[in-house]
C-alpha cells in the first residue's frame, strides 16, 4: 500500500468575518461564479451574519443546501452543484441548522439564504494552483510572513478560531489559516510541530475534478511539471506525489467546511519517498456516519451506526494514540492535547479533527 500523509477531513464549521465585525447578511467568496461543465463545486462563505455567529455559539456546525432556477444548466445535490451545459443560472445557498444527523440540514430551521449566479463555461478553464510555502522548519512568524507576502493572502486565524468555539488555545497553536479570495481555492493552512516549526501546508479545493480520481489530473500534471513524481493513488483514489529535492510529499483528502465536503491538497515534510507496494485498494471509502468533535483533550464521536466496530486514532505522524471499539451514542476518547488527530472508524475514510 502507498504511504500517505494523514491529513484528512477537517471537521470544522469554518467561519470568518471581515473587519472583525459581523454583518447583517452573510457573504460568499464571490457573487458570480464561472464554472466548468461536469465539475462538482462547493462555495466558501467568507463572512458570517450575526444570525450565524449567534447560532455557532451554541452549535458546532451549520449546514447548506443549494437551489437553482435552471436545472438544465446547473444541477444541485444538496451541499454541491454541478454545471451540465453552457448557460447561466440563478442560485441560492440556503443555510440551515444542523439536524441530529451530522452535516444534514434541519429543514425546519433555516438560518439564512444567500443568492449568487453561476455561468457554465465551455471549453473548461484551468485554475492555477495558488502559492503554498514548503520552507520546512521555518518558524511560525516567518511562515505567516511568507504566506501573506508571497501568496497575497489575508491571515485568517484569529477570526476563524473566534467563530469556532470548539478550538482550544492549545490546538490554535498548531496551525494558521489564510483567506485567498479565490473561489477555486478559498483557504490555505500552515501546520506546525511542538517547536513551532512548519511541517505541512494545505490548500482547500472547491472543484474536486481538478484533483482527479484514480487518474492524472490538472493538479497532478502541474505538480509533475514542477518536479514531483506521481507515485499513484490512495485508498480513496486521490493522488500521491513526491519531490525528493524538496523533501516533500503531496497527498489529498476530504475536508468538511460549512457543511460541505471540499477536497484539500496537502504538502508535507517527508524525508523518505513513499513506497508503492504491490497493489492499491480501489474500494470506495465513505465518510463516516458520525459526528466527530475535538473537545479539550478528547475526541467525541456521536453515532448510532457503528456499535461494536473498531476505531483507531492517529497523531499527525501516523502514530496510533488510541484504539478501541464504539458503542451507540456519545463516545469520548482521550487524546494528546495540541496537534490535530486523525480518526478512522471501521472501513470508512479517515477524518481529521482539530
Amino acid at each position: 500500500m502507498l504511504k500517505k500523509s494523514y491529513f484528512m477531513t477537517l471537521l470544522l464549521a469554518a467561519v470568518a468575518v471581515t473587519g472583525g465585525k459581523a454583518q447583517d447578511a452573510s457573504e460568499l467568496v464571490a457573487s458570480q461564479f464561472n464554472v466548468n461543465k461536469d465539475s462538482q463545486y462547493h462555495v466558501f462563505i467568507k463572512t458570517y451574519s450575526q444570525t450565524l455567529l449567534n447560532y455557532l455559539q451554541e452549535h458546532p456546525r451549520i449546514t447548506v443546501d443549494f437551489t437553482t432556477d435552471n436545472s438544465s444548466v446547473v444541477t444541485v445535490g444538496g451541499a454541491w452543484f454541478k454545471g451540465v451545459k453552457e448557460g447561466t443560472a440563478n442560485m441560492t445557498m440556503d443555510i440551515y441548522a444542523e439536524s441530529s444527523i451530522k452535516d444534514y440540514p434541519d429543514f425546519n430551521n433555516k438560518l439564512e439564504s444567500i443568492p449568487f449566479t453561476v455561468t457554465v463555461q465551455s471549453p473548461d478553464e484551468k485554475a492555477p494552483l495558488p502559492y503554498s510555502t514548503i520552507n520546512w522548519g521555518e518558524l511560525r512568524s516567518v511562515a505567516i510572513e511568507d504566506m501573506v507576502a508571497n501568496g497575497g493572502y489575508e491571515l485568517f486565524t484569529d477570526r476563524y478560531v473566534e467563530m469556532n468555539p470548539t478550538i482550544t488555545e492549545d490546538e490554535k497553536s498548531t496551525f494558521d489559516v489564510y483567506y485567498t479570495g479565490d473561489m477555486e481555492y478559498p483557504l490555505a493552512f500552515t501546520m506546525y510541530n511542538d517547536d513551532g516549526q512548519l511541517y505541512s501546508s494545505d490548500i482547500v479545493v472547491a472543484n474536486g475534478t481538478r484533483l482527479g480520481y484514480y487518474e492524472e489530473s490538472e493538479i497532478s500534471d502541474y505538480l509533475v511539471s514542477e518536479g514531483y513524481e506521481l507515485l499513484g493513488y490512495d485508498e480513496m483514489g486521490l493522488l500521491i506525489l513526491y519531490n525528493e529535492s524538496e523533501i516533500t510529499q503531496v497527498s489529498a483528502g476530504f475536508i468538511t467546511l460549512q457543511g460541505q465536503y471540499f477536497r484539500y491538497l496537502s504538502f508535507q515534510y517527508e524525508t523518505e519517498k513513499p513506497g508503492t507496494g504491490d497493489g492499491i485498494d480501489k474500494t470506495y471509502k465513505p465518510c463516516p456516519d458520525a459526528r466527530i468533535d475535538r473537545r479539550n483533550g478528547a475526541v467525541e464521536i456521536n453515532t448510532d451506526a457503528y456499535a461494536g466496530k473498531g476505531i483507531t486514532i492517529y497523531d499527525m505522524s501516523g502514530r496510533v494514540v488510541a484504539k478501541g471499539s464504539l458503542h451507540n451514542g456519545c463516545n469520548t476518547i482521550s487524546v494528546p492535547k495540541g496537534s490535530p488527530v486523525i480518526v478512522k472508524i471501521d472501513g470508512c475514510a479517515a477524518v481529521k479533527a482539530m
